[in-house]
């Protein structure tokens, strides 16, 4: 487990602790021994807040048995600290035939929401009492699986979202964080900057800027960490969603620096191969820690 240390300039009222976790990947398959120690090392930790970075599940047709492990863990963690979470493409659809269609499961939506100290994210943006400012952006389907990921599309929605005031009261004065399951069309400089133009057009706040974005959704670049210490600079080798423009890019995981005043976080995956149990026994489940300085 690796910690971020941040120092906000002053911006929070008090040093603040966040663990991060991303793609849990809950199927039949799943090694609930990885999801033990990740309890136990949240316990350790001791966070002052969790943030859960979408697909806790790995497909939204599940068994009641699965429902009932997916409740389990996110109430015992939430009982640790307060949740915040936005949903990744695998909360959107179910495999069938071997082929993903779309598919919303309530049931499991509602028992989400029923769990308490935890909070989804969809398009809305909270002020903690720390000075620290969440927003959460959720894609839909269309997005992720139609098409594939294009950038077009996601300064559509996001627009959309900005034009209907979905995104809150963004302000320059909090500490802004940006929780956002792929990292695509967020924290490379240039789409950053035309998403930046954006919300200050719509909310008309010209100095608005994210401090900080979080995402998952890359899997770690499907390489073990330990490679870091052997090759420097290292970010990983390839994401998880197949489409080409995710082949050898240098920002599958780790923190970088998005412009000079925000930071990207991209996480690695709890159940990084969730087809492939045997596999995925080579690639090591992880979180991280995120220690804000006032």
């Amino acid at each position: 487990m690796k910690k971020y240390t941040i120092d906000t300039l002053g911006k929070i009222k008090r040093d603040t602790t966040i663990s991060m976790i991303s793609d849990i990947h809950f199927n039949e398959d799943i090694n609930l021994d990885r999801l033990r120690k990740i309890y136990y090392s949240l316990l350790n930790t001791r966070p002052d807040y969790i943030f859960v970075l979408g697909d806790i599940v790995e497909d939204t047709r599940m068994s009641s048995d699965m429902l009932k492990k997916v409740r389990h863990f996110i109430t015992s963690i939430s009982e640790i600290a307060p949740v915040y979470f936005v949903q990744g493409n695998h909360e959107l659809k179910t495999k069938v035939n071997g082929k993903w269609e779309p598919n919303i499961n309530e049931e499991y939506l509602s028992m989400l929401s029923s769990i308490e100290n935890f909070k989804s994210l969809d398009n809305k943006s909270v002020l903690l009492k720390e000075n620290i400012a969440l927003t959460g952006i959720n894609l839909p389907y269309v997005y992720y699986d139609t098409s594939n990921e294009l950038g077009a599309v996601y300064f559509t929605l996001v627009n959309d979202y900005l034009k209907n005031g979905l995104l809150g009261n963004l302000s320059n004065k909090s500490y802004n964080i940006c929780l956002q399951h792929t990292p695509n069309h967020i924290m490379d400089k240039k789409e950053y900057e035309i998403l930046l133009d954006s919300i200050k057009m719509y909310t008309k706040n010209k100095k608005f800027n994210f401090d900080l974005i979080v995402s998952g959704h890359l899997h770690n670049g499907l390489v073990p960490s330990y490679i870091d210490g052997l090759i420097p600079g290292n970010r990983g080798i390839i994401g998880i969603t197949g489409s080409k423009k995710h082949l050898f890019q240098e920002n599958c995981r780790g923190i970088k620096n998005i412009n000079e005043n925000t930071k990207g976080i991209i996480l690695p995956a709890v159940n990084p191969l969730p087809e492939h149990p045997t596999l995925n026994k080579l690639l090591p489940q992880d979180y991280k820690t995120l220690v804000l300085k006032k």
